[in-house]
């Protein structure tokens, strides 16, 4: 039967993640909230209200950070694995493309003339089919 949500001790909560931060090697967020019995949407809305929590989650992401840079170059075959990790949104990284494009700026091709249309194609490299 659903009730009211417990109701979490917000200073309590940040002493037990401190806690945890400074005595987990890879100090996963969802790990500890299963420990704590704290769902993430509560976490992530308390992080909004609480300057010492937010912070808080900011070395829990840096340490992770590090111990997946760690691991990376402790045991090369997880490097696929540890770039997937570090491209999820609390790290900030992403694959990065870059595009060259050519616009090439027509005003208008109703007022073309089909020799001036043709001409544009042949530019584009389009050959006229006989």
């Amino acid at each position: 039967m659903a009730g009211r949500p417990r109701t979490i001790d917000v200073e309590d909560l940040i002493k037990q993640f401190d806690k945890f931060i400074a005595e987990t090697p890879n100090p996963m967020i969802e790990k500890f909230l299963l420990t704590y019995d704290c769902g993430k949407t509560r976490f992530y809305e308390l992080e909004k209200e609480n300057e010492a929590l937010a912070n808080s989650i900011k070395k829990a992401i840096m340490k992770q950070e590090v111990y997946l840079n760690e691991i990376a170059i402790e045991k090369p075959g997880t490097v696929g694995f540890v770039n997937f990790k570090l491209k999820q949104p609390a790290w900030g990284y992403t694959d990065k493309q870059e595009i060259n494009t050519t616009n090439r700026n027509i005003d208008s091709l109703d007022n073309l003339s089909k020799e001036e249309l043709e001409e544009e194609l042949r530019k584009l490299g389009y050959k006229k089919e006989e």
